[in-house]
């Protein structure tokens, strides 16, 4: 297995920070933890989630770097960290967060120590996938038509107002989860149903508090599909990476398999176009200086807006985008917490890479995964696991996390579609159950 490179310095990497200064990180993960606190080592201080850490398989920073807390309850958390900046004689130069779920958190711990941030009501603006767009709407964003549906009858209305094909989904949460094509009346009652049959599952997850009484129909646009992160600041925007994402024939609808960068657009969008809808569509929401992520899809009349959220792409593009244009987006979102000055690399420093994400196609108890024959390929130069023996393997519908295992980053073949080899690469991945070992 190759491990993920260790950012070297470039125009978008800063001077040690002050010893007693650091940039709060909220909630996030602690693969993320691990990369900062190796990077930037005294840069950060953490607030990370218990069950986060006990879930983690990278070695803990120090008492003084991270704190431990129950991120449900903010007025708690606000006090364990004023006690814990005390007790260190540390102050914070800035704030930043990598994880959606703890957007809200990080916004009003902002605003409780008058730090930069975005707002709790534009965080929560971005969160819900109907006030966004239609937000978006009102300011002539282009974006999906959509209305808000509670049983399978007014699902069926909206998708022949549509055109007879819609998209179902929650109000709230992230990437594909719980969201359903339909193509009949059939489809849809049936979506419906599994919408609300998931959020009372989920009942006790603070990311769909509220959602079971509202389900998003959207009309279903068809494009290809598109992520980006760009830095929005008082003179403009600036589009850090443009990524393609990779679906292959595997997985619940809406599953992103991959990404390619740096990624070109359609013949008569330029990027002077895309740069414009993307500024608009942050500026309807509130947001002012920032990193953003956005997702978005091609249409023959232009880009449509899918969704955006302050803060940088996740899952296995800060690794792709290191490997491919030597940017650490994890580093620049520190930066923009600090307020420094962002240098952006040269467009032809990028080198087409491609990640394509490893997904358990079984549920059961990880004995072992074998990456060695996928590892072997030439074209590959990193593989990263993020489970390991012992991992509890739950499929989608059921849960959408636990069945992701890792990430290829591969330079792929210019002469050859990049789905292709993306299965190629998969199908040396060997992954055994413990009731199959």
């Amino acid at each position: 297995m190759t491990p993920a490179p260790t950012p070297p310095p470039t125009g978008l990497r800063s001077s040690a920070a002050v010893p007693d200064t650091r940039v709060l990180v909220v909630g996030t993960t602690t693969d993320y933890v691990h990369w900062i606190d190796r990077t930037w080592p005294g840069r950060a201080l953490f607030v990370t989630d218990p069950a986060e850490r006990s879930r983690g398989i990278e070695p803990a920073p120090d008492e003084r770097t991270e704190l431990l807390e129950d991120l449900r309850n903010s007025q708690r958390v606000r006090r364990a960290l004023t006690a814990h900046l005390r007790r260190h004689d540390i102050r914070l130069g800035g704030i930043t967060c990598y994880d959606c779920e703890a957007l809200a958190l990080a916004a009003k711990l902002a605003q409780a120590l008058e730090l930069p941030y975005p707002s709790l009501d534009t965080v929560e603006l971005c969160r819900d996938k109907f006030e966004c767009k239609s937000v978006w709407r009102a300011a002539d964003v282009p974006c999906p038509d959509g209305a808000i549906i509670h049983t399978a009858a007014e699902a069926v209305a909206f998708q022949q107002r549509v055109g007879g094909v819609c998209v179902l989904k929650p109000p709230t949460g992230s990437g594909s989860e719980y969201v359903f094509l339909c193509n009949g009346p059939d489809e849809a009652a049936a979506g419906v149903t599994s919408i609300q049959q998931a959020m009372v599952r989920q009942a006790g997850n603070r990311m769909y508090a509220g959602a079971r009484e509202r389900i998003v129909a959207e009309q279903y646009a068809v494009g290809d599909e598109y992520s980006c992160d760009f830095l929005l600041e008082e003179q403009g925007l600036r589009i850090v990476r443009l990524a393609k994402k990779v679906r292959l024939r595997r997985g619940p609808f809406g599953t992103i398999h991959g990404y390619e960068v740096p990624a070109g657009l359609p013949s008569g969008l330029g990027r002077t176009r895309l740069t414009d809808v993307l500024q608009r569509a942050a500026r309807a929401v509130g947001l002012s200086r920032s990193v953003c992520m956005a997702d978005f899809i091609v249409t023959p009349e232009g880009p449509m807006m899918l969704e955006l959220a302050p803060r940088p792409g996740g899952d296995c593009l800060p690794d792709l985008i290191l490997r491919a244009g030597d940017v650490d987006m994890i580093g620049l979102a520190l930066d923009v917490a600090e307020g420094r000055p962002i240098h952006l690399p040269p467009a032809n420093r990028w080198k087409r890479h491609v990640a394509v994400r490893i997904h358990a196609t079984q549920s059961g108890t990880i004995h072992h995964i074998d990456t060695r024959k996928a590892a072997a390929d030439p074209r590959v130069c990193q593989v990263t696991l993020i489970r390991q023996k012992g991992h509890r393997v739950i499929l989608p519908p059921e849960h959408y996390d636990l069945w992701v295992l890792g990430f290829i980053i591969f330079r792929p073949d210019p002469k050859r579609a990049v789905a292709v080899q993306c299965e190629e690469l998969l199908a040396g991945v060997q992954v055994v159950m413990e009731d199959a070992a």
